[in-house]
């Protein structure tokens, strides 16, 4: 039987390198920029914070080092109490006023990866042995962690913020995982309290064409965002940007947008640096339908966000500063009965 030979062998492999080509003149970067984050859970008006959990012994941890991790961070009292004696007390009137309560939810999906491994062997036949490898699959433990954070006004029960932590490791095995992962989570939460810096992951695309944008990278590799804004620019407003492909010059577009977004010196005001990254962004979408660009658009739009939220809270806290010792100290509330006894029975 004849075998299918293609019609036009030759276009078929000028084609073939043509689409490797394109692949070939981007290439990703993974970066690293550290920014300002508001404090996501507010608790600058409260006077004391309760932490209620649950029963088991994962979740009565991570309510334990969330209480040592705030009263590291806060100069509040902070206290856990049991989850049984929360409404009883909010029924007998005995939350006192400007108590804020952390109520934790603590999740964790099990599951397995399979992961391949070759290793070296032997067969032999009739005719001897030779050397050949052979492949095993095994199990690899996977465990997700959700850390659901509910935060309440003591006497009225109104809600005042919901937020979810998330965070996934793979090991060997599961008890283990779940304990670091309770860490880690109790960490986070204790964080987002106050102001913090963060380390983000970031991503750039190199456009091999144009020289400036791998200087650009480079930049970003030692932290200097502002370095590499400059170099995108250049790029962008160079006499090759016409003679790029439409893939390309999107691409670059991406670059000027995450240098933008990330650049802390170059712009007078926080939206100008932010309108700015989004309109680069909005350009690369224009040019390339590629679904990153719209999910680094939202991302802009939650940095804008957030730096609003940064901006009322350094407000704040500065008010506060000049205030304190000029105002008169808020009337002092006492429970009627010792928060460390039981509710009593109705």
């Amino acid at each position: 039987m004849a075998r299918w030979q293609p019609r036009f062998p030759a276009l078929q492999g000028l084609l073939l390198v043509a689409a490797l080509g394109a692949t070939a003149c981007v290439r990703d970067a993974r970066l690293f920029a550290t920014t300002l984050q508001p404090a996501e859970i507010p608790i600058l008006d409260a006077q004391r914070i309760w932490i209620v959990s649950g029963h088991l012994d994962e979740e009565l941890r991570v309510a334990r080092l969330v209480e040592l991790g705030l009263r590291r961070r806060s100069r509040v009292e902070v206290r856990r109490i049991e989850r049984d004696w929360l409404e009883p007390w909010r029924a007998q009137g005995r939350i006192p006023a400007g108590t804020l309560v952390l109520w934790l939810d603590l999740q964790f999906l099990e599951r397995t990866r399979s992961e391949w491994v070759s290793r070296p062997d032997s067969a032999c036949g009739p005719y001897g042995c030779y050397p050949t490898t052979r492949s095993y699959a095994y199990d690899v433990p996977v465990v997700r962690a959700e850390l659901a954070v509910a935060v309440y006004d003591g006497p009225s029960a109104i809600l005042k913020r919901r937020i979810t932590f998330r965070e996934a490791l793979e090991g060997r095995d599961y008890d283990e995982l779940r304990y670091t992962l309770t860490e880690r989570l109790a960490n986070e939460v204790a964080e987002s309290t106050a102001i913090h810096p963060k380390t983000v992951r970031v991503r750039l695309r190199l456009v091999r064409a144009l020289p400036q944008v791998g200087e650009a990278i480079e930049a970003a590799k030692r932290g200097d965002w502002a370095q590499a804004r400059q170099l995108c620019e250049e790029a962008r407003k160079s006499e090759r940007w016409a003679s790029l492909s439409k893939r390309e010059q999107a691409y670059l577009s991406y670059d000027l947008a995450q240098t933008r977004r990330y650049d802390l010196r170059g712009f007078r005001t926080p939206d100008e640096r932010f309108a700015s990254a989004e309109a680069a962004i909005r350009e690369a979408w224009r040019l390339e339908r590629d679904p990153d660009f719209l999910r680094t658009l939202s991302a802009i739009r939650s940095d804008r966000r957030k730096q609003a939220m940064l901006e009322a809270q350094q407000r704040e806290l500065r008010e506060r500063e000049q205030n304190r010792g000029k105002t008169p100290p808020p009337p002092s509330y006492a429970p009627v009965t010792s928060p460390s006894t039981p509710p009593s029975s109705p």
